[in-house]
């Protein structure tokens, strides 16, 4: 086909082998509650909500730095799920943003560079208020979000396969011990930005 070997880009089906085989079992905190305690309802939302580029890029202009589309998107959303439940409530609550992150180019493990699926993390961002000096404002949130996410980043480009797994059943028990709280609220947010699966199944487009 006058295409050289070297230039297919063949997928391996190895990213199960990042974490060897043992027993992690301890890593990870089992809720004593969880067999006599209702499950959370979980409410999927379904709705398309568009943010044209220029509003976006007149408030990062206003900013005075530049955060992505996607820290901006989810700041906004996060922001006004947060006075919803304000408004719901009678009062600020706390709030667990669940964030998958996307691990590839942020781990040093070349070997892995080309394996099938999506490497990704969830982590939890805490919104704690602290009453009357809360910052409430989008720019916050963005900071805030930003913020978290370098600092995060920094963590897995130094971690090994056991610090990995480690930041894993620890974000892992954080989340559970939120959701088990029922005077907190918990949301699940993701982007299809830079997944590989998803890049193969939507021909590359750069989604949000």
């Amino acid at each position: 086909m006058g295409t050289s070997r070297k230039d297919i880009n063949c997928f391996t089906f190895d990213l199960g082998t990042i974490f060897l085989a043992s027993d992690h079992s301890s890593k990870i905190l089992k809720s004593s509650s969880s067999s006599i305690r209702k499950p959370r309802e979980i409410a999927m939302v379904a709705k398309r909500f568009v943010i044209n580029e220029s509003a976006i890029s007149s408030l990062r202009d206003k900013l005075g730095f530049k955060p992505t589309r996607v820290e901006m998107a989810i700041s906004l959303l996060w922001r006004a799920l947060i006075n919803a439940s304000q408004q719901r409530n009678g009062h600020l609550r706390p709030c667990l943003l669940i964030l998958s992150m996307n691990l590839r180019g942020k781990i040093d493990f070349p070997r892995y560079k080309s394996s099938f699926g999506n490497f990704a993390i969830d982590v939890p961002v805490k919104f704690i208020p602290g009453g009357a000096e809360t910052k409430m404002e989008l720019q916050d949130f963005i900071i805030f979000l930003k913020d978290t996410i370098q600092k995060k980043s920094l963590l897995f480009a130094k971690a090994s396969t056991c610090d990995l797994f480690s930041m894993v059943a620890k974000f892992h028990d954080e989340i559970q011990q939120w959701e088990d709280n029922d005077e907190v609220d918990v949301f699940m947010v993701s982007t299809l930005c830079s997944f590989p699966v998803y890049e193969s199944i939507l021909g590359g487009e750069n989604r949000a």
